[in-house]
């Protein structure tokens, strides 16, 4: 069986076009959570020295919370929780506050998204070499998959299926994303862009007083862009099957899991970039819509008004936008790309 594994960094999720206007810029780059983060921000009239502080908080920041939520770090508050039978008491403030938001957006998304599928990320072993499971190994895996066999009550982190295993793949990026975010706005940064995996955190607003300009990947072609979404200040999310996969016997299998199969989620799309003011949100809901398709995710945001916007893009290259976006007008196509308008409703 011929493999391959495909992963892609989060720079090819999103491109962040066009600069930043005027203004001198300090980036900076380091490597966590199984991808490379970037930060870009505004100097500010700091001294070098300073300037750099504030890259190694950030990157102090993200590292604490991998070592929290982390499924792979033995010593994590979530391989605690996977190694125990029936739980754990935890006072670390990001894991609490990590699950507790997943086990919500689970809640509200009826399990599009789940924090629980550790079983089958470790059975489809997607970024390790790949391996199709059989069956009874699928049929398994999937039996220690219901999120709702998970609860927490302040530290008290409970169980019911000594099986079970977390996986916080889905929503962590976004919200260290998010952390990251509110250390540079406490710490005075006029403005600056944060970029960690398929995440990215926009911070303040542009010395030209332009919006920002971001690229979102073309599934088809990731080194250029389907489209160009214009944003102020908050958090764009991209989940999409080119992200990460591998062949075997002529598939293609991608690490989106679909919670009530156990399967490669097969909606009919090929990515899902989501525009909100919460960061963790944004990184849960790309990866629901994703696995929700078209005509589903466009009924979870008629009935989450104002919560969020989003692009999805189709096997068939066509390009969706939710009504909001729509209608503001904050997204081009790229050339070669069109927005399927027939047949989309077009209230909120």
């Amino acid at each position: 069986m011929k493999r391959r594994i495909a992963v892609f960094c989060g720079i090819l999720c999103l491109l962040l076009c066009g600069g930043c206007g005027r203004g001198a810029a300090y980036e900076t780059a380091f490597f966590a959570m199984d991808t490379v983060m970037q930060i870009k921000i505004a100097r500010d009239g700091r001294a070098e020295a300073e300037l750099s502080e504030i890259a190694s908080a950030c990157e102090t920041i993200v590292g604490r919370i991998e070592r929290a939520i982390s499924r792979t770090i033995p010593e994590s508050e979530c391989a605690r929780l996977n190694a125990s039978r029936d739980g754990i008491t935890s006072e670390d403030g990001d894991f609490l506050t990590v699950l507790r938001r997943a086990l919500e957006t689970a809640e509200a998304t009826d399990g599009a998204y789940s924090p629980t599928l550790g079983t089958l990320t470790e059975l489809w072993d997607v970024g390790g070499g790949g391996h199709v499971p059989t069956e009874t190994e699928l049929r398994e895996a999937l039996a220690h998959t219901d999120h709702r066999a998970l609860t927490a009550d302040g530290g008290s982190v409970q169980k019911t299926d000594p099986l079970l295993k977390a996986d916080f793949g889905g929503i962590g990026k976004g919200y260290a994303a998010e952390v990251v975010a509110a250390y540079l706005r406490s710490a005075g940064v006029s403005w600056g862009i944060v970029s960690l995996g398929g995440n990215v955190a926009l911070v303040g607003e542009k010395p030209d007083g332009t919006p920002y300009r971001i690229g979102v990947t073309d599934p088809e072609d990731p080194s250029g862009a389907a489209g160009y979404l214009t944003a102020a200040d908050g958090y764009v999310s991209v989940s999409g099957d080119y992200e990460r996969y591998f062949e075997a016997d002529g598939v293609r299998w991608h690490h989106i899991f679909d919670p009530s199969t156990g399967m490669p989620a097969s909606s009919g799309l090929r990515s899902a970039a989501v525009w909100s003011r919460d960061g963790t949100l944004a990184d849960a809901l790309s990866t629901a819509l994703f696995v929700m398709g078209t005509e589903r995710a466009l009924d979870y945001y008629a009935a989450h008004p104002g919560t969020f916007e989003a692009i999805l893009i189709g096997a068939d290259g066509a390009i969706v936008l939710t009504p909001g976006l729509a209608a503001s007008g904050a997204f081009t196509p790229a050339d070669g790309h069109t927005v399927r308008t027939e047949g989309i409703r077009s209230d909120p």
